[in-house]
């Protein structure tokens, strides 16, 4: 028997009522009008979010010649000033500001997922060399809050259409980003200017409605293809020259698109698993409880079987699509940010205490001076671990398996290991050539030099 919508008994509840004996059945597209799942016109041609694309366009295309390609260096240390850039940045600054002080938009259609990464990536770029700029006035705090820009920038973009490779390149952005302020911190450290990349860090973190965003975006995605799977595999195949991404490793490498396209195909039978994923995901973050209490479909997917299986299946092209885990991973990109945060907050306390002059032999001694409590892991709920003497800190990441801190990147790692979510705590190795000078508060600190001051 299908579960009840969660949905209606948080609509009752919310109302003050009992709620009816018996819930009704609603169909499919009563619950994707009642989830939110639809799609609203789109707007007028005034859309803020369009007015980002030329200016940064513009600037990028002014400053070119002033990017350095050295993957070594952190972003913000691959510009070079010249002598037009202060004054763009600073034409750039207010643009970037005044737009998001407007509200949201909508992404425009079509190909909304790469207009969204597209703007990421150009902002991204941008606000580097904002920052570059103030590191020119030696001004680290300015550069700082220059890096900050890129948080306010995704997560308005986010706002205004979260979607799949949006949504999951935001949390990529959000995560380099953080590198770039420790490594900003690694260069120039002072107790004012951690106090600001704490501030900054506090006040970037996603809001619980910009992730409930984020997942009913990804489940309008997800009933678009199941609506028509086969058509969205042809596509695919069309595109890329072969299967599925997830399709590449066997048993189903072995299949031609043929005999994927004659298995059995039930459209209806695929929204309402879809849909029910959506409500689950949902509840589950709103509970705030850890991900080891999610249903475990939305974690990993199945394993692919063999043919033979899903040619018995009453639905067997949709259990591929569950099994592969095609509609899923928006659901691993929020995991990765509640990660990060839980990262973030642990890192900047280790970085103070060692600022005091504490050795951080495990997570236990930053409490309560500088720690409330440890930080949860997100995945199970446990603290987050820690190897001191590797300064590591890690999650035990969404297959709920302790792997010691193995990161995917540690050349120790096998291709088929399971791999742990890790961030390293940088050591403070002051650098010449960037000096702190007094900091104002917060609101008030330079960004940079307007022209002609």
């Amino acid at each position: 028997m299908r579960r009840a919508a969660p949905l209606l008994f948080l609509l009752a509840a919310l109302s003050g009522c009992k709620g009816p004996e018996k819930a009704p059945t609603l169909s499919n597209e009563e619950r994707i009008t009642a989830l939110g799942l639809h799609r609203d016109p789109l707007p007028a041609a005034d859309n803020p979010v369009l007015a980002l694309k030329e200016p940064l366009e513009a600037f990028l295309e002014a400053t070119r010649d002033d990017f350095q390609t050295d993957a070594k260096l952190p972003t913000f240390l691959n510009f070079q000033v010249g002598p037009e850039t202060r004054k763009r940045c600073w034409a750039l600054q207010q643009t970037l500001r005044e737009t998001i002080a407007r509200g949201p938009g909508r992404i425009p259609d079509p190909d909304p997922s790469g207009f969204n990464v597209y703007m990421l990536i150009q902002a991204q770029r941008a606000n580097a060399a904002l920052a570059a700029t103030s590191l020119a006035d030696k001004n680290p705090t300015g550069a700082a809050f220059h890096l900050a820009l890129t948080f306010e920038v995704a997560d308005y973009l986010l706002a205004s259409d979260p979607l799949l490779l949006s949504y999951s390149f935001t949390v990529y952005l959000k995560k380099k980003t953080f590198d770039d302020l420790l490594a900003l911190y690694q260069a120039s450290p002072s107790p004012e200017l951690h106090r600001h990349i704490s501030t900054i860090c506090r006040n970037s973190r996603f809001r619980r409605s910009l992730l409930e965003s984020a997942l009913k975006a990804e489940a309008r995605f997800n009933l678009e293809i199941c609506r028509d799977f086969p058509n969205y595999i042809k596509e695919q195949h069309k595109a890329y020259g072969a299967l599925l991404f997830s399709f590449q490793k066997p048993p189903l490498s072995e299949c031609t698109i043929e005999e994927i396209l004659a298995l059995p195909y039930d459209p209806e039978a695929s929204i309402s698993r879809s849909l029910d994923d959506a409500e689950d995901a949902i509840r589950w973050l709103h509970t705030g409880e850890p991900l080891s209490r999610c249903p475990k479909r939305l974690l990993t997917p199945g394993t692919p079987r063999p043919l033979e299986y899903y040619q018995t299946a009453p639905n067997g092209l949709a259990e591929i699509f569950d099994d592969c885990g095609v509609g899923r991973p928006y659901l691993n990109a929020l995991v990765t940010h509640q990660i990060l945060e839980a990262h973030i907050d642990t890192s900047l306390a280790w970085l103070a205490a060692e600022a005091d002059g504490v050795s951080v032999t495990s997570l236990e001694v930053l409490v309560p001076g500088y720690l409330a409590r440890i930080p949860a892991d997100p995945c199970d709920g446990k603290p987050l671990r820690c190897i001191p003497e590797k300064r590591l800190i890690y999650s035990i990441g969404t297959d709920l398996e302790d792997n010691d801190g193995l990161s995917l990147f540690d050349p120790e790692a096998a291709e088929d290991d399971t791999v742990d979510r890790v961030l390293i705590v940088p050591e403070i190795k002051p650098q010449a050539g960037i000096t702190m000078p007094p900091s104002p508060r917060p609101r008030s600190v330079p960004l940079s030099t307007p022209p002609g001051s």
